[in-house]
């Protein structure tokens, strides 16, 4: 639910080029939304909808943190929570903060919040299905345009360009729209064992 520094500067540098004239603005609303935000809280920016293609762009997870390698930790927003988070007496978190926590523990990456004496769980007959897309594997379409990105805006920012990779990556890109598109009408996802991959 934080901004990436790192990520909003290497989208900003090498912009995705199937993003629409809309979403560029967008980017640049962010940006400059970047340069007066305190917690870099995603929820202060009204004008973009949760569902934003742009969010999984310029925020990190568990599997695209650099961690204390990024160039910009000292900058970063969720280590600034952290802190905060460490000093306070009650800290109130979604259930989705609280999965992404024990997921970062249980793969050695630390701890987003602080030890606690007590978890009370509000909502808690959602809290299985969370748990449960936080301890599974899987893997969307949606993932695969985003990793198509990173590596696209990677590339690009460190001069290392070539047509070859950008053919790989537009091939990569019509795979996963072509694997969408083979889906049943009306079926969103697919169990592993059920595809043809199998």
């Amino acid at each position: 639910n934080y901004l990436c520094l790192y990520r909003l500067d290497r989208l900003t540098a090498a912009p995705d080029e199937a993003l629409s004239s809309q979403r560029l603005a967008d980017v640049e609303h962010l940006r400059q939304w970047a340069e007066r935000t305190l917690t870099g809280d995603i929820a202060e920016v009204t004008e973009l909808g949760e569902d934003s293609p742009l969010w999984p762009r310029v925020t990190s997870t568990v599997d695209n943190c650099l961690g204390s390698r990024c160039p910009v930790f000292d900058d970063c927003h969720v280590v600034a929570a952290r802190h905060a988070a460490r000093e306070a007496e009650m800290v109130i978190v979604n259930h989705h903060l609280l999965m992404a926590d024990l997921a970062m523990k249980e793969e050695g990456f630390g701890r987003l919040l602080p030890g606690a004496d007590a978890i009370i769980v509000d909502e808690a007959h959602h809290f299985p299905d969370v748990a449960q897309s936080f301890f599974t594997t899987g893997l969307g379409t949606g993932q695969v345009f985003d990793l198509i990105g990173d590596v696209r805006s990677e590339v690009v920012c460190r001069g290392a360009f070539e047509v070859s990779l950008e053919q790989t990556l537009d091939e990569l890109r019509k795979a996963a729209a072509d694997a969408r598109l083979a889906l049943i009408d009306g079926v969103s996802n697919v169990p592993w064992n059920e595809t043809d991959a199998s």
